[in-house]
């Protein structure tokens, strides 16, 4: 069984190296002129002053899963709240049942009952998971493109 839970990244820190790699070589676009390099102190600082919370999923006590917010008011409606999905992982072994269901629900109830106004998920192009989140009541609401300069 799997278990949820929010978590200061100081108390996990440790753990989220493997992990990291693992979901950069999954999903990662452009590896070969872009390397992994988090800013851990901006995390952390985040983290600290609670404009970034971080989602936790263990099996077993081992963590196989996180997702990352970044929760604040907007800049052009100051009196509410978005919350936006940075990352979300789930170790493949893990992605069975309803695994990768609970943590996508148990990030939108955190962020409910930390007063986001609207949560925003970050999906890649290249691993599309929204017919989930069309299930879930969620819409198309923009598109970002990219390019390396």
């Amino acid at each position: 069984m799997m278990e949820y839970s929010v978590q200061k990244l100081k108390e996990f820190r440790g753990e989220l190296d493997d992990l990291i790699w693992l979901h950069w070589e999954e999903i990662a676009l452009n590896k070969d002129q872009i390397n992994l390099d988090p800013d851990w102190d901006k995390y952390e600082e985040g983290d600290r002053n609670g404009h970034i919370v971080w989602i936790t999923c263990r099996h077993k006590g081992i963590l196989v899963g996180y997702s990352a917010w970044f929760l604040t008011k907007h800049l052009h409606y100051k009196n509410h709240t978005w919350a936006y999905n940075d990352i979300i992982y789930l170790k493949k072994e893990h992605r069975k049942g309803r695994n990768g269901l609970g943590l996508i629900r148990y990030s939108e109830y955190v962020m409910k009952l930390l007063g986001a106004d609207k949560i925003a998920w970050h999906v890649k192009s290249t691993h599309d998971w929204t017919p989930i989140l069309r299930r879930m009541g969620y819409g198309l609401e923009d598109m970002t493109m990219g390019k390396v300069v």
